[in-house]
């Protein structure tokens, strides 16, 4: 979803409870906050190894190891889209 600018938490919110994640790109997008991320780690916690949320300014906790904390499976954090 890198620089789909137009999804916001309810958009991210509703990938996050329908479909088992393994990787997420949210690069970019300046909508998706904590609500998002509480999302992700209640329905994603258990598959997902790769997340970019870089550009997500309202995403407090955006650095490597904050997102491990709260997403242990976590192994990925800059996914390049070709």
């Amino acid at each position: 979803m890198s620089w789909v600018t137009r999804v916001t938490d309810i958009g991210a919110c509703a990938v996050a409870r329908g479909c088992p994640l393994h990787t997420l790109s949210l690069h970019g997008l300046k909508s998706v906050g904590e609500p998002s991320m509480s999302a992700l780690v209640e329905h994603c916690a258990a598959t997902l190894v790769a997340l970019d949320v870089r550009g997500c300014v309202r995403i407090e906790g955006r650095t490597p190891e904050a997102l491990v904390r709260v997403l242990p499976r976590l192994t990925t954090f800059v996914i390049h889209m070709t």
